[in-house]
């Protein structure tokens, strides 16, 4: 991404903290300048509309997604990949909240086809690291799950968007939720069926 200035990054974050706390929606481009004392002129000649904002930040999230999924292939086994995969999702939950709050919001309520197709992009770069691991961990043999990685994915998701829900509720959420994650990948361990040998290691 270009380079930006100081007053854009003041709108882009004023953004990203209004939409993941109010929504797209109940976010005007008003609220986003009070946010940082700035003109609503400023914002418009930067982005020209709300949902360019919208777009921005979508992309933005999807060059991170990028660059993380990329430091997983410096792993030397599928085993240590998936351990990566986990760390890096839970990562999202623990210190960039605001943007999974962003991406949910995205996933349900679907504010233009524009937006939409970033996101589909993100969730298919996210999905397809996964199952890459999983295939290298079947072929490789270190893996014997039968089913298909696509059903053992959706598991996964589910599992830390639940563990998000909770958290947000709880005073001591980064020493739980690390406890947690701790035992999903236990529990994935278990539903891979990982050989003797790669469990005595």
């Amino acid at each position: 991404m270009a380079k930006i200035s100081t007053t854009e990054e003041k709108v882009i974050r004023a953004a990203e903290i209004l939409f993941a706390e109010k929504g797209y929606h109940g976010t005007s481009i008003r609220d986003i300048a009070d946010h940082e004392n700035l003109n609503v002129s400023v914002i418009n000649y930067y982005f020209t509309s709300k949902e360019n904002l919208l777009l921005y930040i979508l992309s933005k999230i999807k060059l991170m997604t990028e660059k993380k999924l990329k430091k997983i292939n410096l792993k030397h086994n599928a085993k240590e990949k998936l351990s990566s995969f986990i760390d890096l999702t839970s990562e999202y939950i623990i210190s960039d909240e605001r943007f999974v709050k962003i991406l949910m919001q995205e996933a349900l309520f679907n504010v233009s086809n524009s937006s939409r197709k970033i996101f589909l992009e993100i969730v298919q770069l996210h999905k397809q690291a996964f199952i890459a691991i999983i295939l290298e961990g079947k072929k490789n043999g270190q893996f014997l799950y039968e089913e298909r990685p696509e059903h053992l994915y959706h598991f996964v998701m589910g599992t830390l968007h639940h563990l998000l829900t909770f958290s947000i509720l709880e005073k001591n959420k980064s020493k739980k939720l690390h406890y947690r994650i701790n035992e999903i990948t236990e529990q994935l361990s278990k539903w891979l069926k990982v050989t003797s040998a790669e469990l005595g290691e």
